[in-house]
């Protein structure tokens, strides 16, 4: 699916905040090593910072204050290296980044689960991967781009281990807010 799609259930802000440029893109991209997929940098420039239903937080690499997208991508990995030392390496069973096709976190829940891209691939084609901690730390794998899951999800045509059957604050689908509030 299509940021367009995702724009007809999920209405963008009327002024995002921390969009990018095509320079700042170029940065990001040669710091981590990798194309970042073409519907993340959509979705950035068509909602920019803020978080999904009070629920759900798109990491943005252009919205510094309080969280760092670096730290916070970093912070998500380090989490999960230990889970997959303390509880059982198949427990997650992709490598993560920055190994070869290692999972790498676009977004994370203010319950702890995070959303990955499984980096195999061509990057507009990376299937998302959904760990829910709060759920058994079930690990599920979904051959769809990350505007699609989202869509699927506020729609309510898809079910996410540990999330909410759909966005849970209905009134105010997206919105901008303070980094000081995570």
């Amino acid at each position: 699916m299509s940021i367009e799609a995702l724009r007809t259930v999920l209405p963008p802000p009327a002024t995002p905040h921390a969009t990018g440029t095509p320079e700042e893109w170029t940065a990001i991209e040669a710091r981590i090593g990798f194309t970042l997929p073409t519907d993340y940098k959509d979705y950035i420039a068509t909602y920019g910072y803020g978080r999904i239903g009070g629920f759900l937080v798109p990491l943005n690499p252009f919205f510094d204050a309080g969280g760092d997208f670096f730290a916070r991508a970093d912070s998500i990995l380090a989490t999960y290296r230990q889970l997959k030392a303390d509880l059982d390496p198949t427990a997650i069973p992709y490598p993560l980044y920055p190994e070869d096709e290692g999972l790498f976190p676009w977004a994370y829940s203010f319950d702890g689960d995070a959303m990955f891209w499984r980096r195999e691939g061509q990057p507009d084609d990376w299937p998302c991967v959904v760990a829910a901690l709060e759920f058994n730390q079930a690990v599920v794998t979904y051959r769809e781009t990350m505007t699609g899951l989202l869509t699927d999800w506020m729609a309510g045509t898809l079910t996410i281990p540990g999330f909410p059957a759909t966005a849970p604050n209905r009134d105010r689908p997206f919105d901008t807010f303070d980094c000081e509030e995570t």
